[in-house]
């Protein structure tokens, strides 16, 4: 078989997959297909017949290299046929060997001391505005190895308006240039 020209670039999370609660109605249990699981080895997210058609198309036409949110260890819980790839938000590179591009390693490390204090004063400024409100805020600085990336932020019942109006109370103090993503029970500080 000769090499792909072609390249897809693709995101995976309700993408190429999804968690069950937000697959289509229509479209019966048994008939999704597990590809991201939980680090206990337990399916998370599944793919419908449709989405499996379109990963069988994409990796047979392309080199298929995944852009995504889910840190290295997430990635490597999915069951894709990928090697080079981007995950937590760019702050890692694959080669297409699965080894961490090194220069992009360097570069992300240094911006990443740069702005450490201001990661870890957002979580805690998220802290403080969960506890002062009761509301049931999981929130983070993710790393990669000792690299923190962004501060991602979840409710531990997935309600969004909850989530929302907890970050909202604080994103005057997300500095200037930084990106606010929000994707349902997932907000990206960055």
């Amino acid at each position: 078989m000769t090499q792909p020209t072609a390249i897809a670039l693709v995101d995976l999370d309700d993408t190429l997959f999804q968690t069950l609660r937000k697959c289509p109605a229509d479209v019966p249990q048994d008939a999704l297909t597990p590809l991201g699981y939980l680090a206990d080895g337990s399916p998370l997210s599944y793919a419908t017949p449709r989405q499996m058609a379109f990963i069988r198309w994409i990796s047979e036409t392309a080199l298929f290299i995944p852009v995504t949110a889910r840190s290295l260890d997430a990635l490597n819980r999915v069951r894709l046929p990928f090697g080079a790839a981007v995950c937590s938000h760019g702050g890692v590179v694959l080669h297409a060997d699965g080894s961490i591009d090194l220069g992009w390693d360097a570069h992300i490390r240094a911006a990443a001391a740069k702005d450490a204090e201001a990661l870890a004063s957002l979580c805690a400024a998220i802290e403080a505005e969960a506890k002062r409100t009761a509301n049931a805020i999981r929130v983070r600085v993710l790393t990669e190895g000792d690299i923190g990336i962004y501060v991602l932020v979840k409710h531990a019942d997935a309600d969004e308006a909850v989530l929302n109006a907890t970050v909202d109370a604080i994103t005057h103090l997300i500095p200037l240039g930084w990106t606010d993503h929000r994707n349902g029970n997932n907000i990206a500080l960055m």
